[in-house]
């Protein structure tokens, strides 16, 4: 009976554990004045069972909240040791109005087998924008009256002040505008490289000592997004065989399309057959995926500057 209590008090502890921690959400900076932009990153840390797929973070689709979204990078996906995954994502926000700019609660999305979890980011994320022209809180002392020989000279003064006031009013919309385009540009330099540049970065940030499976499952995704952005197709979610098919009859060489379906095969055979790989072997793969990256990005290279000069 005693066991029983103890197992039965323990239950929602565990239940509890089992949670996955929320999406973590970092803004820089905190604060902002009209039309500059706040990196939002986006962090999950997933510590449970192995995705079936890539976490579908949120489709962005022009604002979150009160914020325009102007640039949203690809999700990156680095080992963090003991079994732990995790995933990022940048998001490039603007606001053009004051006050504080409350994020909504949005969902992760992790594919299991046979089951679904969606992961929230935090209900209290918000950023504050400040305007453009200076505070004056300063309280108006009370005027004399006015003598009646002055009252030509303040008229005068009124209509000044008016015709001020909207050259000022201009300005500050004019202004606003600039940085509105500032803002947008500031956010296409940040958007992601070249496909081959971004395929050779991600393979020098892996560790082929890290062991067989890490190393493959990386080399696997960092390949399949590599090909997804060359031939524009959903290569994260594709078969090794869907890949191949799209790769025959196109401007990648037969061999060359050949290297690229044997190493997606002999990441999965390390992925799901929990084949044993030395790190030698491992380097000597990841050697050869960046001759076939290289040969790929060359021979698609020049049916795209053909295309854009046909247009």
């Amino acid at each position: 009976m005693r066991r029983l209590l103890a197992l039965g008090m323990l239950g929602p502890a565990l239940v509890a554990a089992a949670q996955p921690l929320p999406v973590n959400v970092d803004l820089t900076p905190a604060e902002i004045t009209v039309g500059d932009r706040v990196e939002a990153r986006l962090t999950l840390v997933w510590e449970g069972e192995e995705p079936t797929a890539p976490p579908r973070f949120p489709a962005w689709e022009g604002s979150w909240g009160a914020a325009e979204v102007l640039a949203v990078s690809e999700v990156t996906e680095f080992p963090g040791g003991a079994g732990r995954r995790i995933y990022t994502q940048t998001v490039i926000l603007t606001a053009f109005r004051t006050g504080e700019i409350r994020l909504p609660e949005v969902t992760v999305t992790v594919l299991l087998p046979g089951e679904t979890v969606k992961v929230p980011t935090r209900a209290d994320l918000a950023f504050l924008v400040r305007s453009l022209l200076p505070e004056n809180s300063e309280e108006l002392a009370p005027r004399p009256a006015t003598p009646p020989w002055a009252l030509a000279a303040g008229a005068r003064f009124w209509w000044t002040a008016a015709a001020l006031s909207t050259l000022c009013l201009v300005a500050a919309v004019v202004l606003v505008r600039r940085l509105r385009r500032a803002a947008v540009a500031e956010a296409a330099a940040i958007l992601p490289p070249e496909p081959l540049a971004e395929f050779l970065l991600r393979l020098r940030q892996l560790d082929p000592s890290a062991g067989s499976e890490p190393a493959h499952t990386a080399l696997s995704l960092a390949l399949r997004n590599f090909l997804g952005r060359c031939l524009e197709i959903n290569a994260l979610e594709s078969t090794t065989s869907e890949i191949q098919r799209r790769l025959q009859g196109g401007a990648v060489t037969p061999a060359t399309a050949q290297q690229a379906v044997g190493l997606l095969r002999d990441c999965d055979q390390v992925k799901f057959a929990r084949l044993e790989v030395a790190a030698v072997e491992t380097g000597r793969r990841l050697r050869a995926a960046r001759q076939v990256a290289r040969e790929i990005d060359a021979g698609l290279g020049p049916a795209e500057s053909a295309a854009e000069g046909a247009g």
